[in-house]
């Protein structure tokens, strides 16, 4: 990994479906650090659990939700507890970033398609860890989803969020649209343009990505590391 061939960045998933750990994660953070390439880790957010766990209200120090927020799901809850066990925050340059697809909403059951009663919770859920992950490292963490799933899931909560959005097979900049009665569009900082990209020393698909917006990898570092 040299010259032209090094990446800007570099985003490892620690979580997968399930709160499942990546084997590899420890290997990406690593090879990150030998390679002095910027870090963030990104966890894949599942909306599984439904019971409700109370937290003291000095839990939380992000100034939005303070005063506001009393009660966390438990879903919320354990991907903010596993995330912080697993990730070494000292090791961080960039933003962490929540990931909410489509799976985030069913349970493990081997029809994918079956609503759960607490399908509702998911935007709640996510704003939570949110507000953790805001609270930890000081700042919101970046938004990623898909341009329809964001649109009919997510919208409007975080349309101030740094947003990164999955559009494939077209060549215009995603604006996914907000549920707000007059809806208008949001402007993410990255597009991720397709899954079928291809990299030297890499055998297999990746994900590329543009920053649009006039967004720069200055945008999603943490800002005391910048």
């Amino acid at each position: 990994m040299s010259g032209e061939h090094r990446p800007k960045f570099v985003y490892a998933r620690c979580m997968g479906l399930g709160l499942r750990h990546d084997v590899m994660y420890d290997s990406y953070v690593d090879s990150a650090q030998q390679y002095e390439v910027p870090l963030g880790t990104y966890l894949f957010y599942t909306n599984y659990n439904k019971n409700f766990l109370k937290l003291e209200e000095d839990t939380l120090s992000a100034d939005s939700t303070r005063s506001s927020v009393r009660e966390v799901s438990g879903s919320a809850l354990i991907h903010y507890l596993e995330f912080k066990e697993r990730v070494d925050k000292m090791k961080q340059k960039l933003l962490p970033v929540i990931d909410v697809e489509e799976q985030s909403v069913f349970d493990f059951a081997e029809d994918r398609h079956m609503e759960r009663p607490y399908d509702k919770y998911l935007k709640f859920n996510v704003f939570i860890l949110a507000c953790l992950l805001r609270a930890e490292y000081g700042e919101r963490p970046i938004i990623y989803s898909n341009q329809n799933f964001y649109s009919r899931f997510l919208a409007p909560t975080f349309d101030d969020y740094p947003l990164w959005i999955a559009r494939y097979r077209t060549l215009h900049i995603p604006s996914p649209k907000s549920d707000l009665p007059f809806p208008y569009a949001v402007k993410p900082i990255m597009w991720q343009f397709t899954d079928r990209g291809l990299l030297r020393g890499i055998p297999h698909y990746v994900d590329m990505d543009h920053f649009v917006n006039d967004a720069t990898l200055e945008t999603i570092k943490i800002k005391d590391k910048v």
